[in-house]
């Protein structure tokens, strides 16, 4: 876990993303490179979140269904969702979920390159 700045505020349980150096916002597309998962407490404007990063299990808010094992990328409003072709990876899903739910998720960083 590693504390970030954040300009904006950011929901508890949302992948996170760089907005600049040291700084994160909530990650809002599956082509967003996430960083990471904020944890479960709001963050308000100018303030500080803490963001569990690659190799850390956390918790994160479902934005739709998915299986334990699926690749999760986030949604327009840093939920987890089920990572299709073309989307950054920031989690995996270590447990079963539908919209709404809070589940474990192991962090990781795997990026698209595209040419």
């Amino acid at each position: 876990m590693k504390s970030f700045q954040n300009e904006k505020a950011i929901e508890a349980y949302r992948f996170v993303k760089f907005s600049k150096e040291n700084t994160v916002e909530t990650a809002a597309a599956g082509t967003d490179n996430i960083i990471g998962i904020n944890d479960g407490v709001y963050s308000t404007e100018n303030d500080v979140t803490d963001v569990a990063l690659a190799g850390e299990i956390t918790e994160i808010l479902s934005g739709g269904s998915f299986s334990a094992g699926d690749a999760l990328t986030s949604d327009a409003e840093g939920k987890a969702v089920k990572a299709t072709f073309a989307d950054n990876i920031g989690a995996i899903a270590l447990q079963d979920a539908t919209e709404g739910d809070v589940i474990k998720a192991l962090v990781v960083n795997q990026r698209v390159i595209s040419e």
